[in-house]
C-alpha cells in the first residue's frame, strides 16, 4: 500500500513555504485545501496575524482526528454489508449493497467533516450531524434515494426526500449556516 502526502506550500517573503505534509495510507481519505483557504494561510503568514506553527498544528490535529472518524465510519459500513436477516433480533433486513455504496460514496466527500453512521432496522444506513448548539442532520440513505431530517436550534425545521443533489446542499447548508450567518 503506497502512502500518500498532502503537502499544503504558502508563500513566505517571495519563497514557498512547505505548510504542512500529512501522509495517509488511505487512499480515500484526500483532505482538500481550497485556494480561499491557501489565500487565507498566505494572508497570515505573510501578515503574521496569528502563530502559523499553531494554525499548522490545529490543521494536523483535525485532519488526524477526521481521518480516524473515517476509518471508523468505513469499517461500520463493512460490517453492516454483512448483517444478515434479523440481525437485530427483532426482524431487521440486511443492507443491500447499493445502500452501503451510497453510504461510503457519501462520508468519502466529508472528508474534514465526518458524521456519525449508524445501522436502521429497515435497511437504511443513517448518517448524523450534530452541533453544540444543537443544530442536528440526519440523512438515511436508501437503494433509490435519500430522506432529509433537519432540526436548527433558531427552530427552523423539515424534513423531505431527495435525490443526491440535494443531500449535499443539506449538508453543504447545514455546515455552512453557523457562518453565514455570523459573517452577516
Amino acid at each position: 500500500m503506497r502512502t500518500q502526502v498532502l503537502n499544503i506550500n504558502a508563500q513566505y517573503n517571495g519563497s514557498t513555504k512547505s505548510f504542512y505534509s500529512y501522509p495517509t495510507s488511505n487512499k480515500h481519505f484526500k483532505p482538500r485545501v481550497n485556494s480561499i483557504s491557501k489565500q487565507l494561510l498566505d494572508f497570515i503568514i505573510n501578515y503574521s496575524l496569528i502563530d502559523a506553527e499553531a494554525i499548522c498544528n490545529e490543521f494536523k490535529e483535525k485532519l488526524k482526528r477526521e481521518a480516524y472518524k473515517y476509518s471508523v465510519n468505513a469499517k461500520r459500513l463493512n460490517l453492516m454489508s454483512n448483517f444478515k436477516d434479523n440481525w437485530d433480533g427483532q426482524g431487521a433486513v440486511p443492507f443491500s449493497k447499493e445502500v452501503i455504496e451510497k453510504a461510503k460514496k457519501l462520508i468519502e466527500t466529508l472528508q474534514l467533516r465526518q458524521p456519525t453512521v449508524v445501522p436502521t432496522t429497515y435497511g437504511s444506513v443513517q448518517i448524523e450531524f450534530e452541533k453544540s448548539n444543537g443544530d442536528y442532520l440526519q440523512i438515511n440513505v436508501f437503494n433509490d434515494d435519500y430522506s432529509i431530517f433537519y432540526s436548527y436550534a433558531d427552530g427552523d425545521n423539515g424534513e423531505k426526500r431527495g435525490s443526491e443533489i440535494e443531500v449535499n446542499e443539506a449538508i453543504n447548508n447545514f455546515l455552512n449556516r453557523n457562518a453565514a450567518k455570523t459573517s452577516n
